[in-house]
């Protein structure tokens, strides 16, 4: 699995028995809707209902071909539960500081922040950055802060 930058083609805005829905579409350079397009959009999905607090919900998505007028949609709700499972199941166990543990140079650029506190990969992040010795495991210390501190 290789995951990149994450860019939304299209977001239609609808009202549903007066709450707002979203129906994100994406659109392929292919002859043939791919179940990995569905299940990107999926994704799209899934990411904004969490971004937007459950405000909004995202029940039906698209994608989009070159040969056609319109996109081709399909229904959320079964890929939305597969998805999940597979992530809580398959890909949660794998994903930890501990299984990225390298040298900090090397490292994507990330670091805690009060947002951190309620995901589950919390003590992994946090044990990384005391064995690595990172300015951001100290409390509600903001980023200007740490960069201050750094050029100190």
């Amino acid at each position: 699995i290789e995951l990149s930058r994450s860019l939304l083609d299209y977001v239609f805005i609808t009202n549903k028995n007066n709450k707002r829905t979203l129906i994100v579409v994406d659109a392929k350079a292919s002859k043939h809707v791919k179940l990995a397009h569905q299940v990107q959009v999926t994704l799209y999905s899934m990411l904004l209902e969490i971004a937007l607090d459950g405000d909004i919900t995202c029940e039906v998505g698209g994608v989009w071909l070159p040969s056609e007028n319109a996109p081709q949609f399909f229904e959320l709700e079964g890929l939305k539960r597969r998805v999940s499972k597979f992530l809580l199941t398959e890909v949660a166990a794998k994903l930890n500081a501990q299984a990225f543990n390298r040298d900090f140079d090397d490292d994507d650029e990330w670091r805690l922040q009060t947002s951190c506190l309620s995901c589950d990969f919390l003590p992994t992040c946090r044990q990384q950055a005391m064995q690595q010795g990172r300015l951001d495991i100290l409390p509600y210390l903001s980023q200007n802060d740490e960069v201050q501190l750094r050029n100190f």
